[in-house]
């Protein structure tokens, strides 16, 4: 019925379906994380360090909210800080003035109302501190 020729054909055909469905990457849907040790740029030899791990991401390990694959030999853990950076804030008038670290906290809206957070944040040692000490002369404060 069937010579040969047609079946390594089609044995043939049958291996490299097989391979190129192989080839698909099961997690191909979710970024890779990029920022792993061993890859990069080293700033001090201004050179490309090229990779140097060899990276796995067959288990489709992703990190705790999901966005990011991580290759499979490395763990990824969730940091949190309670302490808030702030380097520099920049306001035009006196009467927007918010501390730099008012914004940054939770008020429940349901015990102060959203027209009246400007008040919450006036309440502010820091908010009085940088009133008080300010002068009408300068124009430029610098705070440590």
């Amino acid at each position: 019925m069937f010579s040969t020729r047609n079946q390594h054909c089609g044995i043939i055909f049958l291996i490299s379906l097989v391979s190129y469905a192989n080839l698909e990457e099961p997690c191909a849907d979710v970024p890779k994380l990029k920022i792993l040790p061993g890859f990069g740029w080293v700033a001090l030899k201004d050179k490309d360090t090229k990779q140097l791990l060899q990276v796995n991401y067959d288990q489709c390990k992703t990190t705790f909210d999901g966005k990011l694959l991580i290759p499979d030999n490395a763990d990824a853990i969730a940091l949190q800080s309670r302490e808030i950076e702030v380097k520099s804030y920049i306001f035009e008038r006196w009467s927007t003035y918010t501390s730099p670290t008012s914004a940054s906290f939770k008020v429940e809206t349901n015990v102060w109302p959203k027209e009246f957070l400007p008040l919450y944040y006036s309440l502010s040692d820091n908010y009085k501190k940088m009133k008080n000490s300010t002068s009408e002369k300068w124009n430029l404060r610098m705070q440590k």
